[in-house]
């Protein structure tokens, strides 16, 4: 198994962001923007259904795959797990 690289990590580093210190704040910032969806998302669904499933609303869990850019980037079985939590 290979191992997985934190995606605020492994993606591209902007042509307008220069390497060294400033391309380390820019990933550092992409971490934050990830720390605050991760507790809005929290804080907008039911408190039930983050007690259901805590490890899919947590940052460690969006460690691992991209943030979400447009519903079409949302798995199906994403949205139907969402639907069914907020039904």
């Amino acid at each position: 198994m290979g191992h997985k690289a934190v995606w605020w990590d492994a993606m591209a580093r902007p042509g307008d962001v220069a390497p060294g210190a400033e391309e380390a704040a820019f990933r550092a910032s992409m971490r934050e923007i990830a720390t605050e969806s991760v507790n809005l998302l929290r804080a907008a669904l039911p408190p039930a259904a983050t007690a259901a499933y805590p490890g899919l609303f947590s940052l460690e869990a969006g460690r691992r795959r991209p943030p979400f850019i447009s519903a079409d980037s949302v798995p199906v079985h994403a949205r139907r797990l969402l639907y069914l939590l907020l039904s």
